[in-house]
């Protein structure tokens, strides 16, 4: 189980938890990361459990490849605002 998860509606930071043990203890998931807004979604891919993927408000999309041992960024075009949701395909 996933969470993407921030201090506020509106901050300026956010990150990734996972709980293996359905919600009884969490772990940050992301390592290395820096949000600049709040975390909004995360998802996984549908047939690889090592992709995992989140977006922060302002358009920023983290994803890992490994299984959480590394993490890249990218930004969506410039202009996006608010973005809430992240989908795989």
């Amino acid at each position: 189980m996933y969470a993407a998860l921030s201090p506020a509606a509106r901050s300026t930071d956010g990150s990734v938890y996972k709980s293996e043990d359905v919600g009884k203890t969490w772990k940050r998931f992301d390592h290395d990361i820096k949000a600049d807004a709040t975390m909004m979604g995360v998802t996984l891919h549908p047939r690889d459990p090592n992709q995992v993927y989140a977006v922060s408000r302002v358009g920023q999309v983290f994803g890992t490849q490994d299984g959480g041992k590394s993490w890249s960024e990218n930004r969506l075009p410039e202009g996006v605002r608010d973005a809430y949701c992240i989908a795989v395909g």
